[in-house]
């Protein structure tokens, strides 16, 4: 009866380690022969690493498409109040979710779906007994500049102010004197060595 043994050889040049190298010894009569065998396992355990990082960064492009992309607001129906026949139309209450700050321009598109039918209206044509207001538009983590009549909630947004400035960034030597202080209240010294 044959037997053979497989094993995993390493090499090591220059402080890298390049491997492994398979190789078999079996015996053949009364002598031991070895073979190479070729590369190992090569990456096994580095795929499963590249297959993790590609299905999570699928689902962080999905995450960030689905959030900032898609064409829904945030609106809850409220109909567990209702009692529904078949054919009946339906009735019931929307409630669009705004925070403290936002203002949503009236002729927004209120789209809605129920099974196979598609409705389209106007924001205004649905709000009832609510009366639109003037202002800068704005919804959190969307991109709104314009501005006109609307339908919000008082607050105020985060504004941040731009800030404009200049920054000289120079060497000078410990001998020399420096700029901090100076009386025109315009450039400031910085010493690159620390």
């Amino acid at each position: 009866m044959f037997k053979k043994v497989v094993y995993k050889k390493y090499t090591f040049k220059h402080g890298r380690k390049y491997g492994p190298y398979l190789y078999e010894n079996k015996r053949v009569g009364e002598k031991v022969v070895t073979n190479y065998l070729g590369r190992g396992d090569v990456g096994g355990k580095s795929k499963l690493v590249y297959v993790f990082i590609a299905i999570l960064l699928l689902g962080i492009i999905g995450f960030v498409i689905f959030n900032y992309f898609a064409p829904t607001g945030k609106v809850v129906a409220d109909l567990s109040k209702i009692t529904y026949k078949e054919g009946e139309t339906l009735a019931g209450t929307v409630r669009f979710n705004i925070r403290s700050g936002e203002l949503i321009p009236r002729d927004t598109k209120v789209v809605i779906r129920n099974g196979n039918v598609e409705s389209e209206l106007l924001l205004s044509d649905i709000a009832i007994n609510v009366n639109p207001v003037y202002g800068s538009f704005y919804a959190e983590n969307r991109s709104i500049s314009s501005e006109g009549q609307g339908y919000g909630v008082l607050g105020e947004a985060k504004v941040y102010p731009e800030v404009n400035f200049q920054l000289l960034v120079s060497n000078f030597n410990a001998g020399e004197s420096n700029n901090f202080g100076n009386s025109d209240g315009g450039d400031i010294g910085f010493n690159e060595n620390g």
